[in-house]
């Protein structure tokens, strides 16, 4: 089979795979007519020898809150009603001039705003890994980790503001990368907190997220590093607060075997994961203040048609003062300098969430039990999206559900830390094959 003809059978059946009933609410917007054009276009490029490179004629979802030419950005809301996009964000750009073939809008918790990733609107994607379970998908870039579990992509976009990436990937057994600020571009991008929104991707693997990675970025591809050149950091449990016994143990186990295999690790309090909680627990999350204010200039915050869950998380903070505010965001440039410090070019490991995905009979029934299991879910990730740290959340154990790794490092070590996390990846891999 050639290799055109190997990308015409992985398209056609990523359309199979979307037209399914399981898939049902993954896309807000499957773009047939581009599919098929980006497809018929990487196929010549296949026939004639003059493919663009390993990304050309892979399918790859977008979340709905990313221009695509076209098509209304909407975010996952009805309440907001956009003027279809004259073109592509500059991410999507990137990855078209890459030969990637574009599916459409995937799913998304409203406005980005819930990690949990249910949508009243358009539906709630299924938990590609473990759907018949009737788990949560993990949000806010619920359907672009679904589309991925599903076999629908092989690669996916989704924002990451709190942990919009990372958290799904974790709760799917996928691989999630959250940027360093700036490492991407968030032109064409519908912002909900722009002093932490970044986009990202969803694999399955790390060394797909390096590719996406060198293609968005411009940069040079992150290569495996030797443990011998390497510090990783474990927090300890007061660093980053309370985590259900399942993960830590298995999370404290895979932290085990890389020691095993020659790993250095370091365990101790983080400080500035500790001062980050107790910022939030002072003041309020940033998050919440600059997605009242963000999404203030878009639609009625009162308007009914919002999902109630999300208008409630957007009153609570509503009694954040702007000296509130302005206190956080000195805190954050202070503590983003300080984790730098500590760290002094180590990385640090802790779990990507401190719960497997709940149910989602658990958290549909009572608004109550949504924002306690919402909070929680965010509770590590958006430690690290407070204090800019490029992260890479990849799966560690299987169990009867994924249990996930992150791997963190100061601003600016994207290379770094995705290049630790190729190591890591290839350890576990090793480990499972033994096993």
């Amino acid at each position: 089979m050639t290799s055109a003809d190997k990308i015409v059978l992985t398209v056609n059946s990523a359309l199979q795979r979307a037209q399914s009933s399981a898939a049902a609410s993954v896309f807000v917007a499957f773009d047939g007519p581009r599919m098929k054009r980006e497809l018929e276009e990487a196929r010549s490029r296949h026939l004639e020898d003059r493919a663009l490179g390993p990304l050309d004629g892979c399918p790859i979802a977008i979340k709905a809150n990313v221009n695509l030419a076209g098509r209304r950005t909407h975010a996952g809301s009805v309440a907001y009603h956009p003027t279809p996009a004259k073109q592509d964000a500059e991410i999507v750009q990137r990855l078209s001039r890459a030969g990637a073939v574009v599916l459409g809008h995937t799913n998304m918790s409203e406005f980005a705003f819930s990690g949990l990733g249910l949508n009243p609107h358009f539906g709630t994607p299924v938990n590609g890994m473990e759907h018949g379970k009737q788990l949560v998908p993990g949000g806010s870039s619920s359907g672009s980790a679904s589309a991925v579990a599903l076999g629908i992509a092989d690669y996916s976009i989704g924002t990451d503001t709190s942990g919009s990436v990372r958290v799904p990937a974790a709760y799917q057994g996928l691989v999630g990368f959250r940027p360093s600020m700036n490492r991407y571009s968030v032109e064409g991008i519908f912002p909900l907190a722009p002093s932490l929104d970044v986009p990202g991707p969803i694999t399955r693997t790390v060394s797909q997220a390096v590719l996406l990675d060198q293609i968005l970025s411009g940069h040079l591809p992150a290569k495996p590093l030797n443990f011998s050149n390497l510090t990783f950091v474990v927090p300890s449990e007061i660093s980053f607060g309370p985590v259900d016994e399942e993960v830590l143990q298995g999370v404290l186990a895979t932290i085990e075997q890389l020691q095993i295999c020659g790993a250095r690790i370091v365990r101790r309090e983080v400080e500035a994961l500790m001062e980050t909680r107790a910022a939030f627990a002072e003041y309020g999350t940033l998050v919440a203040a600059e997605a009242r204010e963000t999404l203030s200039q878009f639609v009625d915050l009162n308007d009914p048609r919002i999902d109630v869950r999300v208008r409630k998380r957007l009153e609570s903070a509503s009694g954040m003062t702007g000296d509130d505010v302005a206190r956080l965001r000195s805190e954050k440039q202070r503590l983003e300098a300080k984790i730098k410090q500590e760290l002094q070019g180590s990385l640090l490991l802790m779990p990507t969430t401190p719960m497997s995905p709940p149910s989602l009979h658990d958290v549909c029934g009572n608004d109550e039990v949504f924002a306690e299991v919402n909070a929680r879910t965010l509770s590590l990730a958006m430690l690290g999206a407070f204090l800019n740290m490029p992260t890479v959340a990849l799966p560690a154990v299987k169990n009867s559900r994924w249990i996930s790794l992150s791997i963190g490092g100061a601003a600016g070590q994207d290379t770094m830390v995705l290049g630790a996390a190729l190591t890591v990846e290839s350890v576990l891999e090793s480990k499972c094959q033994a096993d």
